[in-house]
C-alpha cells in the first residue's frame, strides 16, 4: 500500500465552489495496480485517477463522487499493468463555498492538514511488484502537472 498521488501543498481558495487540485507520480518499475482508495475531507466533491502510459495513451480511469462519511477502497476486478514510466494522476474537485453544508469556514484558504477542517487530496494505491524490488523506490514525483492549467484551484506537485 502506498499513499499514491498526493497534493500535500494544496491550497483551496476561499468561497471557491469547484477548486481543482491535481497531483501525480510516476512509476519507476513495472507493476500492477490492484487497489485504489481516494481520500479527501469535508470539502471533497469528486476524484478521478488517470493513468498516462509512457506511450502517451491515457486510459483506465477510476472516478466518482466523494462523501467524507463513506470513503471506500476498491479492489480492481482485474489488475492494471503499469509499465515503468506510467504517470498516475489524481484530479480532485473541492467545494469551499457556503453552499457546502459540511464546510466549516468558506471564507478561508484551506491547506493540507490532518484535521477535518483542513483538507487532503490523495489516493491510496495497492500494487503488485516483484518481491526483490525495494518498495521505497517504486514511485517518483512527476513534477508540475502536465495537465492544462485550469481557472480554479492550482495544480500541485506530487
Amino acid at each position: 500500500m502506498h499513499n499514491g498521488p498526493t497534493a500535500a501543498n494544496l491550497a483551496i481558495p476561499p468561497r471557491d465552489g469547484n477548486a481543482e487540485i491535481v497531483s501525480e507520480m510516476t512509476t519507476n518499475v513495472d507493476m500492477k495496480l490492484v487497489y485504489v482508495q481516494p481520500h479527501m475531507h469535508l470539502r471533497g466533491k469528486d476524484y478521478e485517477l488517470r493513468l498516462v502510459y509512457p506511450t502517451g495513451k491515457t486510459g483506465n480511469r477510476v472516478q466518482g463522487e466523494v462523501d467524507f462519511n463513506w470513503q471506500m477502497g476498491y479492489d480492481l476486478e482485474e489488475p492494471k499493468s503499469l509499465p515503468k514510466g506510467t504517470r498516475i494522476v489524481g484530479v480532485a474537485h473541492f467545494d469551499n463555498s457556503a453552499a457546502n453544508k459540511f464546510n466549516p469556514d468558506p471564507n478561508t484558504t484551506v491547506y493540507w492538514g490532518d484535521q477535518n477542517w483542513d483538507e487532503m487530496q490523495n489516493c491510496f494505491v495497492g500494487v503488485l511488484i516483484e518481491p526483490k524490488i525495494d518498495a521505497a523506490r517504486l514511485f517518483s514525483p512527476s513534477g508540475p502537472s502536465l495537465l492544462r492549467e485550469g481557472t480554479r484551484g492550482r495544480h500541485c506537485r506530487r
